[in-house]
């Protein structure tokens, strides 16, 4: 009777030994233990840079809105200095044209010339006053 008994044992251990689905079962029952583990690791690694991550994304928010109103800013400074520009160019346009108007033999006209740079540098003459002759005393 002993003797069958351990034999029985025997058969079962080299049973349990070789049946395949066990082994299955065995293999996947340690990648379940693993990959268990890396998703406590990851939640770790989540839980600790999500709130660097939350910041990071609320200061981004902030510095496109601050660019899109700078952006804004800029435009309408833009426009305006546009207008102004052709406010600008339209006084001149004006002006040059009430100056044509005017003789060339003007005083206004010499005077345009001479502020616009067209009169020409060998007719710019300084007049000089005649002086007095000066007086000799006699010692």
């Amino acid at each position: 009777m002993k003797a069958s008994v351990l034999a029985l044992v025997a058969l079962r251990a080299s049973a349990d030994n070789t049946n395949p689905l066990a082994k299955v079962i065995e293999k996947l029952d340690g990648l379940k233990a693993k990959v268990t583990a890396a998703g406590d690791a990851e939640a770790k690694a989540n839980k600790e840079f999500s709130p660097w991550c939350d910041d990071s994304a609320a200061n981004k928010g902030f510095e496109i809105k601050t660019a899109t109103a700078k952006k804004e800013d800029l435009t309408s400074t833009i426009e305006k200095s546009t207008s102004d520009l052709a406010e600008g160019t339209s006084k001149i346009a004006a002006t040059n044209k009430r100056l044509s108007s005017v003789p060339r033999n003007s005083d206004w006209s010499k005077l345009s010339m001479l502020l616009t740079g067209q009169w020409p540098s060998s007719a710019v003459r300084l007049r000089r006053t005649p002086r007095s002759p000066r007086s000799t005393r006699a010692t």
